[in-house]
């Protein structure tokens, strides 16, 4: 909803595939414009994926803020969805040079 985005679930059976899918998924979030990514429940591998644990009282006034941002206000508004057949690396190395060289 506006600028926020909320994940399900990335659940995986093969080994750190999802991490690489988290890395992906954040760069895409980054090259779309999303200012805040609600990752659910607190987990030891998320924040070792660099996710920051918010109390609630900071995490509402993001929502509040965000949720109304349109991604038209944001650099990366013009991104878009990557084509079928684009891989991980390159939306990640995307996000890292803010380019968009899908």
């Amino acid at each position: 909803v506006g600028a926020m985005y909320t994940s399900l679930t990335g659940f995986t059976t093969e080994s750190s595939a999802g991490s690489i899918q988290m890395a992906a998924l954040g760069a895409a979030l980054q090259l779309a414009g999303m200012q805040i990514w609600d990752l659910g429940m607190d987990m030891a591998y998320k924040q070792a994926l660099g996710a920051t644990l918010l109390d609630r009282t900071d995490f509402v006034q993001y929502v509040h803020q965000h949720r109304v941002t349109p991604l038209d206000s944001h650099k990366w508004a013009t991104w878009t969805i990557p084509p079928p057949g684009i891989n991980a690396r390159t939306l990640i190395d995307d996000a890292a040079t803010g380019t968009n060289g899908s």
